[in-house]
This record gives structure tokens, C-alpha cells and sequence, in this order.
């Protein structure tokens, strides 16, 4: 499926069937653009004041054509044409975006009752809408009420004479408006009275620390003005002589652009401990012999490798770092040094930094390699681990990459790496071989910014943790059975949930690699199918580890090689030959519903195209027809 403007607006509104979604995801994830754009529509879409579009001019469009855009009926040139002006005007833009997501809500073609049209029209009070004129045109719709005087019907809502209000519904608002304005009055002049009282009090009892003879005349004038008699302060002594000290020093004012917030009292780590959890909204694990559930408060040691299921979030407290763990992600806490503050290793997954000192550095493991990180007071910096896999390798290679939206971030590899500047909003790239590829400017994605989860992902992890619940195994007996629900999220998040534990325990990826060809089964297909791409992401060693268990898991052998051949994916060099396209819709008839679905995955990667109807899990019909008429009609070519 090829990534426009309406397929991205269609993608953000939940509106593509399941096997597009993921394609979509990919394709968004791989493309810095449409990250951009994606940000871009949800601002113009909130923006407060945003004027329409103008009816006259060179940027004028006819509400025809964009809802001739948005059912998918507009012609090619126009298309492009159109999304051409919504990218160069937030304006444009925010209307077609609106305005799908209207439709996406709805769910179909709005239709608007003769009723409703019909009180449109009363509304008008110009020539064009004069009542006789129109009313001897369009035929009363049914259900009208007849008009008694003129034998028209009319409508229950129609507009009807106000009805006179009584004298006591007019009057007794004002008077209780006026009441309350003098009751108002009142208490504030006896607040100020009293206020004045307290502070001649509060004068002559200072007065009285040269002059005791004021006291009893203070008195005196309190009792004369008529207020309650109150005790006279003790007789005072005369006060014991000052001796001259020396004034302290002021401290200087903060400058603006330093904090002024109050910085926390951070308690500090117990005797053993490297970590503490902080905060958690779900589920959180901890490696041990057994999979172990963390809870708030939980205390980390030296070495434990911790690992978060999506949807969910946790915080670790690592002295005065704070660690937000985003969806699904795995990292090592390491025990902390005086020399170099925390440390920890990110092994897979995304995070996000806040640290209040910015000299304080703070060391991250990424694949052998250290990093050396400095950041920005108080502001977060997100941390994501990426499997960079070139189409026709066997195996890919993991990248780092740092995300910070504002301040100066420091980045040093290694200790004996010189240390680099950069200013946010900065996206850096660190590889571990090469070290820091590049920097450049980018737009931030939300889980850096706001790192709170998104209403979806809440919804989706309240019925993924209703299932740990009311189980009673262990972890991957927990998981095991979810696989079996009937909510298909909770099936998609089980199996991403096995996918997670398989770094620290290999025999969750022998649970998940059965799941490739299971029928019947699009969402957790295409969750097997995506971990497995992951595995072989992270190296040479995980990737040979998948296509052992390929040949053991995947039956007969010739849907184990298919596997093989299509995850290794298409080289650049070959993507416009006409027998890599004979493969592929050869592929759509295999045996394997995995293969199948990866088959159709890459045809439409590839062309470009839709599923054309076509249904992994029932492959005879007209859309295995649809596929092979194209490629008989030698019309399966590159999209690009």
C-alpha cells in the first residue's frame, strides 16, 4: 500500500483493515516525513481561531471536490493536485483531516433527513428563502404538523411565537442580584473594618517595645471606636541590649534562565540496591530464575535485567535520574559509580531520561559500547533501540537512536570518546561499530513529550491486565493462555509479551515461532511475523538461532524456505524483475498461511497496491485471481 496523505489520515483514524494497519506503522516508522506530517496534522487539528478555506482566490477549493477526495472518488490528477495544497496550507489541511475523522466516526456517508433540510431552509431569512416560495416548491416532509391558518404543514420544531413571562419571573431574578450584590457589600466593609483594627493593634504593641505608656493609651482608643474589650498584653521589660553582629550575606537572585523550581529531597539508594520502581501502570518483570512481577516500591539489585509490556509504563529511580520505560523495552541496571552516576544497559525497546543536574553523567550500555550522557536540566530525552536490516541481508544490526527535544545534550563514547554538543530539537544516530553516524533536526514523537499513555493504549492495557488477574501460573502460563482469548488485542499482546521475554528466555521464542502459521489468526500472525523480523534485526547469532527453529517448527520444508527467503526480503537490484512478482503470487497459493500473509505483505509493499480482496486466510477467489491477471498482464511493476 503506498503512504499518502489519505492512507496516513485513514491509518490515523483507525479505519484500514488489520493487515494494512501494521504495513502502514512500518512504513510511517522508517519515514522521517511522515512523522512530520503526522505531528503537523494533529496541531492544525487543535489549533483554536484556524480560519476556513477561502471561497475565491488561487487557494479556493470546492467543498465537492474535497468530499469527492475523501470518498475516494476524485480523479488521479486532481489528487495529487489537492494533497499538494494541503501540504503547503495548514488550513487545507485541517479540513480534510477534520473532516475524515468525522467520517471515520460515523462510519459512512452522512444523510441528511428531509426534516433537518427542510429547518435549514426556515432559518434563512433572505429573498432565496422567502416561506412561499419555497414551500410551494418542496413537498412537506412526513411527519409535519398542518399549519392551522394556512393549511401547510408544519413542522413540531418549527419556530413558534415566544410565550410572555409573568411579572415574578421577570422581577425576583434582579432582586436576588441586588441581594446579593448588598450582602456582598456588607462583609466586605466589616472585613476592611476589622482588618484596620488589627493592624493599630498590631502598631502600638510594636510601638510599646520603646514606650510602655502607649499600651494603656492603644486601649483606650480600641475601647472609644466600640469594639469588643480585649486583654491587655502582658507588662514588658525593657528590653535587653542588642549586641552588634555581623549581617549575612544575601544570596544572589536567580537569573531567568536558571531553575527556580524547588528541587526534591531524592532519597538516597539503600546498601545493594542500583534502582528502585518508582511507578508502574501495569506489568513489569524482573529476570530471575523465574519471571518475577514488580511492583511500586520494589528495590533492583546490580544485574537484574527488567522488561515492560506493552502498553505499559514504569518509572525507575536511579538516584536523582529518572527512567520511564515506554511499551515494550529491556534494559540491565548496573551498579551506580561515583565516578559516573547511574548506569544501565538498553537492550531493546524505547525509554525516556530526566536527570536535574545537567553535570551529572549518566552512563548507558548499548551493545558493548558505553555512552556518556549529559542532558538538559530537568527536560526529558528519549532513548530507542532500532534493528536496521537491509533488504536481501541475512542478518541486520542494531542502531541507537537519541531523541531530545530542547536544551544542549552532551554524548560521549566510551572514555576515552570526545565528548559532542548538540542543541534540540536533535535526532542522534549512534551505531556501535561506527559510533555517532549523525545529527539531525526532527520532529519529536509523542512518547518523548509526553511520555503518559495514550487513551487507546490505556483501554488496551486494562483488559491485557484483567488477564493476569484471574490467572493463577506463572508468567508464560499467563501468557500461553492469552493467546487463547477472545479479545483479539489481548491475543496480539500476549504475543508480543512472549517476544519480549525471548532475550532473557529462549523458550519464548520457541512459543512464538508456531504461531507463524496460525489459521484463522491475522493479528497474532502478524505479531509472530513482526518479532521474528525483530529477532534477526539484532545480529548475525539471533538471526541464524530464527531459521533453526524455522526448520523445526515450520512444516512441510518448502514453507520453511519460503519463510526464509521471504523474511530475508528483496534486494534493491531486483525489485523490478518480473520473476521475483511470478514468486510472490505463487507464494499466495503455499499451503502456510504465514507465508501467504507474508507473500501479500510484500506485493503491496512493493506495488504499491491494495490487498486487491485478496484473504490470506482463504486464498481461492476473486482476489488470488485479481493477482494473477496482473501479473499475467505484466502490470506489476515498482512503485517508485
Amino acid at each position: 500500500m503506498r503512504l499518502t496523505l489519505r492512507t496516513l489520515l485513514a491509518w490515523l483514524d483507525d479505519t484500514l483493515p488489520p493487515e494494512e494497519v501494521r504495513e502502514i506503522g512500518t512504513q510511517v516508522s522508517s519515514t522521517p516525513f511522515a512523522q512530520t506530517l503526522i505531528e503537523r496534522i494533529r496541531k492544525v487539528t487543535r489549533r483554536r481561531r484556524l480560519t476556513v478555506p477561502p471561497s475565491s482566490g488561487p487557494e479556493a477549493v470546492d467543498p465537492n471536490t474535497v468530499a469527492a477526495y475523501l470518498d475516494n472518488e476524485l480523479e488521479a490528477e486532481k489528487v495529487a493536485e489537492y494533497e499538494k495544497l494541503c501540504l503547503g496550507s495548514d488550513v487545507h489541511l485541517a479540513e480534510a483531516a477534520s473532516c475524515h475523522q468525522i467520517l471515520s466516526l460515523i462510519k459512512n456517508k452522512a444523510k441528511v433527513p428531509s426534516e433537518a433540510r427542510y429547518r435549514m431552509y426556515r432559518l434563512f431569512k433572505g429573498p432565496e428563502a422567502v416561506r412561499t416560495n419555497y414551500r410551494g416548491t418542496v413537498p412537506p416532509a412526513a411527519g409535519m404538523v398542518p399549519d392551522a391558518l394556512s393549511g401547510v404543514h408544519e413542522a413540531p420544531w418549527a419556530k413558534t411565537a415566544p410565550v410572555p413571562r409573568s411579572w415574578f419571573e421577570r422581577v425576583i431574578p434582579w432582586a436576588v442580584a441586588l441581594l446579593l450584590i448588598g450582602v456582598l457589600g456588607v462583609v466586605g466593609y466589616l472585613n476592611l473594618r476589622y482588618a484596620g483594627v488589627q493592624i493599630r493593634e498590631a502598631d502600638s504593641l510594636a510601638a510599646a517595645q520603646f514606650d510602655p505608656e502607649l499600651v494603656d493609651e492603644a486601649d483606650d482608643t480600641i475601647d472609644a471606636e466600640g469594639e469588643d474589650a480585649r486583654p491587655a498584653p502582658p507588662p514588658l521589660s525593657a528590653p535587653d541590649p542588642v549586641e552588634p553582629r555581623e549581617e549575612p550575606v544575601a544570596e544572589p537572585e536567580p537569573t531567568p534562565d536558571q531553575a527556580t523550581a524547588p528541587v526534591q529531597p531524592v532519597p538516597p539508594l539503600a546498601e545493594g540496591e542500583a534502582a528502585v520502581v518508582e511507578q508502574t501502570d501495569g506489568i513489569v518483570l524482573r529476570a530471575n530464575r523465574t519471571w518475577d512481577r514488580l511492583e511500586a516500591d520494589d528495590s533492583l539489585a546490580p544485574g537484574d535485567r527488567v522488561v515492560n509490556l506493552a502498553p505499559f509504563r514504569t518509572t525507575l529511580g536511579m538516584g536523582p535520574v529518572r527512567i520511564t520505560m515506554i511499551a515494550q523495552s529491556e534494559l540491565r541496571v548496573e551498579q551506580p559509580q561515583l565516578a559516573d552516576g547511574p548506569r544501565f544497559d538498553l537492550i531493546d525497546g524505547s525509554i525516556v531520561l530526566r536527570s536535574p543536574d545537567p553535570d551529572q553523567p549518566i552512563a548507558v550500555g548499548f551493545e558493548g559500547r558505553t555512552l556518556s550522557l549529559r542532558l538538559p536540566a530537568g527536560r526529558p530525552v528519549g532513548l530507542s533501540w532500532l534493528g536496521l536490516k537491509v533488504p536481501g541481508s541475512s542478518a541486520g544490526r542494531p542502531l541507537l537512536t537519541i531523541l531530545c527535544p530542547a536544551g544542549s545534550l552532551g554524548v560521549a563514547i566510551d572514555d576515552d570518546g570526545e565528548p559532542q554538543e548538540f542543541e534540540g530539537p536533535i535526532l542522534v544516530s549512534v551505531d556501535p561499530e561506527d559510533g555517532i553516524l549523525g545529527a539531525e533536526p526532527a520532529v519529536m514523537p509523542q512518547w518523548v513529550v509526553d511520555p503518559e499513555p495514550q487513551p487507546a493504549d490505556i483501554q488496551a492495557g486494562e483488559a491485557f491486565a484483567t488477564l493476569f488477574e484471574q490467572s493463577s501460573g506463572s508468567i508464560t502460563f499467563t501468557l500461553l493462555e492469552g493467546i487463547e482469548d477472545p479479545d483479539p488485542t489481548v491475543r496480539s499482546l500476549s504475543v508480543a509479551a512472549l517476544g519480549a521475554l525471548a532475550g532473557s528466555d529462549p523458550e519464548a521464542l520457541e512459543q512464538v515461532m508456531p504461531l507463524l502459521n496460525r489459521p484463522g489468526d491475522p493479528a497474532v500472525r502478524g505479531t509472530a511475523i513482526g518479532i521474528v523480523m525483530r529477532r534477526m534485526a539484532r545480529g548475525t547469532e539471533p538471526a541464524e538461532e530464527v531459521r533453526g527453529l524455522l526448520e523445526r517448527f515450520i512444516a512441510p520444508p518448502e514453507a520453511a524456505e519460503a519463510f526464509d527467503r521471504l523474511l530475508l526480503g528483496i534486494p534493491e537490484d531486483q525489485i523490478g524483475e518480473k520473476e521475483v512478482y511470478a514468486q510472490l503470487v505463487a507464494d499466495l497459493s503455499s499451503p502456510n498461511p504465514g507465508v501467504r500473509q507474508l507473500a501479500l505483505d510484500t506485493l503491496m509493499m512493493l506495488t504499491g497496491r491494495e490487498a486487491l480482496g485478496y484473504n490470506p486466510d482463504a486464498p481461492e477467489g476473486p482476489g488470488l485471481k485479481a493477482w494473477e491477471d496482473l501479473l499475467k498482464e505484466d502490470r506489476l511493476t515498482p512503485a517508485r
